[in-house]
């Protein structure tokens, strides 16, 4: 290893790498797959679902000298390719190709938040063409790794996917045909949910009996139309209700999960 990252690899590599950062910039003809490989790290699946199987664990001892060292080289690179690396956010992310990469990304991470996957930082650099057509021409995100809670100590690693200007393109497709299908399971689930719900309530207010749920307690006596209910205690506290109150039953409504 040339120490070119300023990282020392550990556990992935079984081996101590050199420190130190870069001393001169990389040759031109270190093409996309040259400069991945310089990358030193497992090469895993982890990131498979990120739209490229260029994709590299690397574990380091400084969470924070680590990255920075990749942004530097990834920088170097691009410019030997006459091109100029930028950090893509929304505000930059104009351009066709550079915004196929960074909102497939986007969708792709709220996508995992939504899920309940733990928030962890990442960062998205671009090689951009400094000549007509200025766009994108290669990707580099990464994103920290969160160790697993049991075990340890575990050393800082963060994952990388590397992507071409076609790899971007069709991994935006791909994300925002996903998010449709969400979408509309999503919309389809509420709509069933509610329809649950109407005929639940349609059913309990037909035949209301002492020990029913509703939305908001439970029935104790019935005396038609009207009900007693017996309010959960957050909805006492919320709504400033008494423990018990009389009401018509075509106000109340049934629960569903």
């Amino acid at each position: 290893m040339d120490g070119r990252f300023g990282w020392a690899l550990v556990v992935v590599l079984g081996a101590t790498g050199m420190t130190g950062c870069a001393t001169a910039p990389p040759a031109p003809q270190l093409d996309w797959p040259g400069f991945i490989a310089t990358f030193e790290g497992e090469r895993t699946s982890q990131l498979a679902d990120y739209g490229t199987q260029d994709t590299v664990v690397v574990t380091y001892k400084d969470p924070k000298s680590g990255p920075i060292s990749a942004k530097r080289w990834f920088a170097a690179w691009c410019a030997s390719q006459k091109g100029e690396a930028v950090a893509l956010d929304a505000s930059n992310a104009r351009a066709p190709i550079a915004r196929a990469l960074y909102w497939g990304l986007s969708l792709k991470l709220n996508a995992e938040r939504a899920s309940g996957r733990q928030y962890t930082q990442s960062e998205t650099m671009g090689c951009m063409r400094t000549s007509e057509p200025k766009d994108l021409m290669y990707g580099m995100f990464f994103q920290a790794v969160i160790p697993p809670r049991v075990g340890g100590p575990w050393p800082p690693q963060h994952r990388y996917a590397f992507y071409t200007a076609e790899q971007a393109q069709a991994f935006e497709v791909a994300q925002q045909a996903i998010s449709r299908e969400q979408g509309a399971a999503l919309r389809q689930s509420v709509n069933d949910r509610a329809e649950r719900q109407t005929a639940a309530t349609r059913a309990l207010r037909q035949n209301p009996r002492v020990g029913d749920r509703t939305l908001v307690g439970v029935i104790v006596e019935v005396k038609l139309p009207l009900v007693l209910i017996q309010y959960d205690e957050l909805y006492r506290k919320l709504g400033n209700r008494p423990q018990t109150e009389w009401v018509n039953v075509d106000t109340i409504s049934a629960p569903v999960d």
